[in-house]
């Protein structure tokens, strides 16, 4: 404990904090400075800290394939000296980009040293949101009543729109062949039915069995493709496969309306499906042109 003394004759002591180490410090008036008041207090200087349980989430969706703890993050406080945990205040003090389309998650205590905060629910529809990826900033202040103004350093949070967080090929962290690689691309694989079932039921078809490759594309008796189904309606989907969300339903359609029929449907069928239903996979763009100019070649 450091003794600090103040100028002879003065009644106060001004002084910033923040040129102060964290600690306790005791403040030595001159004696009878103030009538009817002790001499000495204690001063405590506050040193705050935050760290978050994980620095990257998705938004909340009503899909069953998304699991509580992914859209959540805890915030720990910690303080120098210790024991002033539950003084602190934690709030959101930035966001980007401050667009109006993406609405904020919420921010909730849950202990004496422990906050949640929890992403914004985002839409559950077949095609996919304009929404943005959204970067959260959180600082901590002392609780109001506490004299004094700390605040810590800023931490940063992720928010990531849901459906590119769970189907975009990029966000996928592991490598084909890498142990758990494959439970990465069944997740991405069994939303896109939760998201887009009821397109994708329009195909009338349904597969004997899913098998997930751990190579960029698959075997076909044409050629390198990016998913391919037998005779016996077994398929095969490569990693290209989710290269994009809109893309992956797309594909999956156009497979299952190969397992129409007594017979496989031939491609000017399911290039069909592709185009007609563009609306609801969400095909866009080029991907949209090339199933056209198929669907064009193989009709024709």
């Amino acid at each position: 404990m450091d003794d600090v003394l103040a100028e002879s004759g003065s009644t106060s002591i001004t002084f910033d904090p923040s040129d102060w180490d964290p600690g306790v410090y005791t403040i030595i008036a001159s004696s009878n400075a103030v009538p009817g008041c002790s001499d000495t207090c204690e001063l405590r200087v506050l040193g705050v800290g935050l760290s978050l349980s994980r620095s990257r989430i998705s938004r909340k969706s009503p899909s069953s394939q998304i699991y509580d703890d992914e859209y959540t993050t805890l915030i720990t406080t910690t303080t120098v000296p210790a024991g002033f945990e539950d003084d602190v205040v934690v709030s959101i003090s930035c966001f980007d980009p401050k667009d109006h389309n993406t609405p904020m998650g919420s921010l909730n205590k849950v202990s004496s040293n422990t906050w949640e905060y929890e992403g914004c629910e985002e839409p559950f529809s077949e095609v996919h949101p304009d929404f943005r990826d959204k970067i959260v900033w959180f600082k901590a202040s002392m609780e109001s009543g506490v004299c004094g103004e700390t605040e810590s350093p800023e931490v940063m949070l992720m928010e990531v729109c849901v459906f590119k967080y769970l189907t975009t090929f990029p966000v996928i962290t592991l490598n084909p062949g890498d142990p758990g690689a494959g439970a990465e691309y069944q997740r991405a694989y069994d939303f896109i039915w939760d998201k887009y079932g009821t397109c994708l039921n329009t195909t009338g078809g349904e597969f004997a069995s899913v098998t997930l490759a751990d190579t960029n594309t698959v075997w076909h008796p044409s050629g390198p493709a990016t998913a391919t189904t037998s005779i016996f309606d077994n398929v095969t989907f490569g990693i290209q496969t989710f290269l994009g969300e809109n893309f992956c339903a797309s594909t999956i359609g156009y497979e299952l309306k190969h397992t129409v029929g007594l017979l496989n449907q031939n491609d000017c069928v399911t290039y069909t499906w592709e185009v007609d239903h563009a609306g609801c996979t969400g095909l866009q763009g080029d991907e949209l042109q090339q199933a056209q100019q198929r669907q064009q070649q193989e009709c024709n």
